[in-house]
């Protein structure tokens, strides 16, 4: 009897260790036992990284003990409720899905509680930013003094330079190539060229009648300088005239490169700056506008209507919307109420939000995030999870939002003055 109670007994505790490495086994190579389901299924599993580290992360409400980074194992599939919580700083907030077998990646930067905005300068009532938001230009005129003093702002040095002085009030600045030259134009259509190094009056320097101009964007070397009857391409190095004997209607031109676009009404045409033949020609109903980004036409007609073409003026992409900023190759959408990603690379559209209230200035931050401005409050959004977090509240006029290097500035309006500010994240 004890000899056969023992080989019963030895039998169990084998069969209780085969099950047990079994279980073991089962376990390590992510599957778990479904009680409802009465079998194996394979889990998932979480990883978390913060920037800063050492954050708390909470998984439908439960909280770790172990900080970021941190990979949570033996997740069963399904949504789950995360929060990214450290003192002193935002929390973040996510739903998010685990899939059997898989590995989810979730990086988050954290942005600190208390923003706040740093004065950097008054820019007056009147200020004009660069296509590479470098630069901004103003003017500003002292109570008792009958000239504009015209300021260069340089936002990447940090660097606030008086730049000229005007008889009359500054109209608009048209940009050069880079935004390193570019041409102040006074309200009483007076030209005004500026190369970092000097700033003179090019209306008086030519003996003609100058009505518009046309930076080459690709050569800051070169411009058109348009008068009342011809077109001509000004060297600005040796401030030699050539007559373009260009003879096609157009209410605007565009100089890039080699080329010149001539805008009219419905119809651009491309031709050869030094032959003047015709090298393409595209047709927009409406067309209202066109500007050259890095390798990218961007029309826009006036149903507020954006239309991305290739250098071949081959359409890639159409969409509504009637503001956007570029980072590359995507490019941020956005009008009243909407905020698109499209991505040049893969030609695809993602709207990021959609809002009954007027969106007044959106720009990218870094690779992964957008800030943008509604209803007095600044909103940082990851726009490859599609959640935000609210900076600012109660930010009342608030104009522009400008990212220089990941550096974030702000142009507010404060008793009819815009006030140029820092943030920093």
């Amino acid at each position: 009897m004890n000899i056969l109670f023992k080989r019963i007994f030895i039998c169990i505790l084998f069969t209780l260790f085969l099950f047990t490495i079994f279980f073991v086994l089962t376990f390590f190579n992510g599957y778990e036992f479904d009680m409802e389901k009465l079998k194996f299924v394979r889990t998932g599993s979480l990883y978390i990284e913060t920037s800063p580290k050492s954050a708390n992360l909470y998984l439908n409400n439960k909280k770790f003990k172990e900080s970021t980074p941190l990979i949570v194992n033996h997740l069963s599939s399904g949504k789950y409720e995360i929060k990214i919580k450290k003192s002193g700083y935002k929390t973040w907030k996510d739903n998010i899905e685990i899939n059997s077998g898989e590995v989810s990646f979730f990086e988050y930067e954290l942005i600190k509680d208390n923003i706040n905005l740093t004065y950097l300068q008054n820019l007056s009532d009147n200020y004009f930013i660069s296509k590479s938001e470098n630069y901004i230009v103003y003017s500003s005129q002292e109570s008792d003094d009958t000239f504009y003093n015209i300021y260069l702002y340089d936002l990447e040095n940090n660097i606030n330079t008086k730049i000229y002085e005007l008889e009359n009030k500054l109209e608009t600045i048209i940009w050069g190539a880079g935004s390193e030259i570019f041409f102040l134009k006074d309200n009483k259509d007076n030209f005004f060229y500026y190369n970092s190094i000097d700033t003179f009056n090019i209306s008086d320097k030519f003996s003609i009648n100058i009505k518009n101009i046309y930076p080459n964007l690709n050569n800051k070397n070169e411009v058109i300088l348009e008068s009342d009857k011809d077109i001509f391409i000004l060297d600005l190095y040796s401030y030699n005239l050539k007559d373009l004997k260009l003879k096609e209607n157009y209410s605007k031109l565009l100089f890039y490169s080699n080329n010149i676009l001539t805008i009219n009404e419905n119809s651009i045409k491309i031709f050869d700056k030094e032959n003047l033949n015709l090298l393409n020609d595209f047709s927009i109903q409406g067309l209202k506008n066109i500007d050259i980004v890095d390798d990218f036409y961007v029309i826009s007609d006036y149903k507020d209507n954006l239309h991305f073409l290739n250098q071949n003026l081959q359409e890639l992409f159409k969409t509504y919307g009637n503001k956007y900023k570029y980072n590359e190759n995507q490019f941020l959408i956005f009008n009243n109420n909407e905020i698109k990603l499209f991505d040049a690379n893969s030609s695809s559209e993602r709207l990021l939000s959609r809002y009954g209230n007027k969106i007044l200035d959106a720009n990218f931050y870094k690779n992964e995030y957008i800030l943008y401005y509604i209803e007095n409050d600044l909103i940082l959004k990851n726009i490859k999870y599609n959640n935000n977090i609210y900076l600012m509240n109660n930010l009342e006029n608030l104009n522009n939002i400008i990212n220089i290097n990941n550096n974030i500035y702000v142009i507010k309006k404060i008793d009819e003055k815009n006030i140029l500010f820092k943030i920093k994240l």
